[in-house]
């Protein structure tokens, strides 16, 4: 897993990077150099990238009084039906 956050280059083999969602919001420049088996390098290409903070939605709660009967509450079963 790559670290964007220290700011250094990587190297690897492999046409993919595996990278650690650490990358702090804002826009950051991500560079790309190829380089062939005879050591041939490309031109370098870039890309900017921008790492919004996703805020967690938050529902509003709304206190509610409890309700206190002013007379107990009874239950009363019904008679079964024979």
């Amino acid at each position: 897993m790559v670290d964007f956050t220290r700011q250094r280059e990587f190297k690897t083999r492999e046409a993919a990077l595996l990278v650690d969602k650490g990358l702090p919001p804002g826009i950051h420049t991500f560079q790309l150099v190829v380089t062939d088996e005879s050591g041939n390098q490309s031109k370098a290409a870039q890309v900017k990238v921008e790492i919004a903070r996703s805020p967690i939605p938050v529902t509003p709660v709304t206190p509610v009084r409890p309700v206190i009967p002013a007379r107990p509450i009874i239950r009363r079963r019904r008679p079964r039906n024979p």
